[in-house]
């Protein structure tokens, strides 16, 4: 893998940090600000409050006219109300893969500074080739934010 294995990308957002975070905390909202268009919805619904929960969601690859339907557990491995929340990615049943997502909150006046960091440093290079990693870039990133921002509007 090349020297780069983690992207980020912030924007800030016209609502609070609080109200920012009860949308990333709430898996069925997930979908709403996923610029990769895989995401559906969980399989359990239920918010996110702790490290070490685990939320399994229904995804979707598409690639030319091959579609594929799975699930994806995701672990959460971070989180501090209403500042921080992140996840790391597992094949449902499987351990972690190795890549991770990462909220930063920040309040800016009556705004919130919001920061998305997709990681894949602990990724093994099998892992990153098997599963495409990474799978999205900046651009991507920066894309997911603004679907955040639309969804708080």
């Amino acid at each position: 893998m090349g020297a780069v294995c983690r992207y980020r990308a912030s924007q800030v957002i016209a609502t609070s940090r609080v109200r920012i975070f009860q949308l990333l905390t709430d898996p069925l909202a997930h979908h709403l600000f996923d610029a990769s268009g895989m995401v559906g919805d969980p399989v359990a619904p239920r918010r996110l409050t702790m490290v070490g929960q685990m939320f399994v969601m229904k995804m979707t690859y598409t690639s030319g006219t091959h579609v594929e339907h799975y699930q994806s557990d995701n672990h959460v491995t971070a989180l501090a109300a209403p500042s921080v929340i992140e996840s790391g990615t597992a094949t449902h049943g499987g351990p972690l893969l190795g890549w991770r997502w990462r909220y930063e909150l920040e309040t800016r006046e009556e705004k919130a500074l919001v920061t998305l960091v997709y990681d894949w440093s602990r990724t093994s290079k099998e892992n990153a080739d098997r599963f495409g990693v990474p799978l999205l870039d900046e651009t991507g990133l920066g894309s997911s934010l603004a679907l955040l921002a639309r969804a708080c509007s």
